[in-house]
C-alpha cells in the first residue's frame, strides 16, 4: 500500500468484502526527510496514511525497510547509467 487513493481504496474494498487482507508498504527513502516532504511516496505521510487505512478497515499493516536496497540497486544505478551516457529507457526491462 502506498498511502495514497487507489491501493486503499482497493485494499478497503477487499477488506469489506470479507477477503483475508494484509497492507504492506515498502519504505524506499528516509522516514524523517520525507515526512517533510508532501507528495514523496513510500515514506513519511503516506505511510502513516497506509497504517490509518488498514486500522480502520481492521487489517493488519507492516511496513518494510528498503531503502538501501532501492538506494543501491534503482537509484545510483541509474544515476551512474545516465552520467555514463545510455539511455535511461534502456534500463526498463520490458523496453
Amino acid at each position: 500500500m502506498s498511502g495514497g487513493v487507489d491501493s486503499s481504496v482497493v485494499a478497503a474494498m477487499l477488506a469489506e468484502e470479507g477477503y483475508d487482507v494484509v497492507g504492506v508498504t515498502l519504505q524506499l527513502y528516509d522516514h524523517g526527510a520525507a515526512l517533510a516532504k508532501k507528495g514523496a511516496c513510500c515514506a513519511g505521510l503516506d505511510i502513516h496514511d497506509a497504517r490509518r487505512v488498514a486500522e480502520t478497515m481492521g487489517f493488519p499493516h507492516y511496513v518494510l525497510d528498503y531503502e538501501n536496497v532501492f538506494k543501491d540497486a534503482v537509484i545510483d544505478e541509474f544515476a551512474d547509467s545516465y552520467l555514463g551516457g545510455r539511455n535511461a529507457c534502456a534500463l526498463h526491462p520490458l523496453q
